[in-house]
């Protein structure tokens, strides 16, 4: 038995999980791991002393990292939708209290990023499981 026929196994739990990762498995991967990486900005923040705005900064960004990570790489849209805003409500937050200098210009490139997610998403629903659209040499 080869590597693959044991990644395979039915009772292999990684197996399982990964087979429930939503189509286009590597948009999945990636969107959550800026989710992941959102959540721990967020947690970094509020682990500081925190001032009220910091604090509701960093509140906007754990709590669309903890909705976004699962949801993206699961595939469940509404609940995504709603972590995209709260990530961006962080990411505006952060902006208004740092002002527009040059790592604020990362900030919009983050704002542009989710904001490209919600377009890419908007119009699905809750979906897990099989792919919404079939693409060949993407989806199985």
């Amino acid at each position: 038995m080869g590597i693959r026929e044991m990644w395979m196994t039915r009772g292999n739990p990684v197996a399982k999980v990964w087979s429930h990762v939503h189509e286009p498995k590597s948009i999945a991967i990636a969107m959550s791991a800026a989710y992941l990486a959102t959540f721990i900005v967020g947690a970094v923040t509020l682990k500081g002393d925190t001032q009220a705005v910091d604090y509701i900064h960093g509140l906007f960004l754990v709590t669309g990292g903890a909705f976004g990570f699962p949801t993206a790489l699961f595939g469940y849209y509404q609940l995504e939708r709603a972590a995209i805003m709260s990530s961006i409500a962080g990411v505006i937050t952060w902006l208004a209290l740092t002002g527009l200098t040059s790592t604020g210009l990362l900030g919009l490139i983050v704002i542009v990023f989710f904001i490209t997610r919600w377009i890419r998403i908007k119009d699905f629903d809750v979906t897990p499981g099989e792919p919404v659209i079939e693409v060949k040499g993407i989806t199985k």
